[in-house]
């Protein structure tokens, strides 16, 4: 079973998230000469229930997919500038790669000039050189985890926010919760 068929069986099974989106580049096979991945799936998540704080969101993320280590992962971080910044939500999101295929590649040269064939080019028998290469084919899937459903389809649909939050657009009065909380206020 494919990690991509595990990882989206893991989140439709998930009571506390749902599937906002999914994104996916049409299938092909990267040429040895650029690009890396033959497929990408882009999973849009948002908890049920949002949530708001950097802390909760990471713990949320690290539980959604069980079964599968990720091949890398972001963290989800509270950014500050400085005392005056109103600061962001850096997200969070969960790499999964894997090999689906393999390209093989044969090439034949066949030299007709005389000259050549007379004393023939390091590589060459009868005239003919052939070589041949297999580059595997790669998949990656993101599962990306946004605080709640609005915030998902905003970047999933519309490009806003993909990587960070602005702390005065998650929710009302969170500026002032977040505030607090640097300061040793818990509520």
């Amino acid at each position: 079973m494919s990690k991509l068929t595990q990882v989206k069986a893991a989140l439709y099974r998930n009571p506390k998230v749902g599937i906002v989106d999914v994104k996916t580049s049409p299938f092909k096979p990267a040429p040895p000469w650029g690009g890396l991945w033959s497929e990408t799936y882009d999973i849009f998540v948002a908890p049920r229930k949002g949530i708001y704080t950097a802390a909760e969101l990471q713990a949320m993320l690290v539980s959604l997919v069980p079964d599968i280590e990720p091949n890398a992962s972001d963290s989800f971080e509270d950014s500050f500038a400085g005392f005056d910044s109103h600061g962001s939500l850096q997200l969070g999101k969960l790499y999964f790669d894997e090999e689906i295929g393999v390209m093989k590649t044969r090439d034949e040269v066949e030299l007709t000039d005389e000259d050549l064939l007379g004393s023939p080019p390091q590589g060459f028998v009868g005239g003919k050189r052939v070589s041949e290469s297999e580059t595997p084919l790669l998949r990656r899937t993101w599962v990306r985890l946004y605080p709640n459903v609005r915030h998902a389809l905003t970047a999933a649909q519309e490009g806003k926010n993909e990587y960070t939050i602005p702390f005065r657009d998650l929710r009302p009065g969170e500026r002032l919760a977040r505030l607090l909380a640097r300061m040793g206020f818990r509520g």
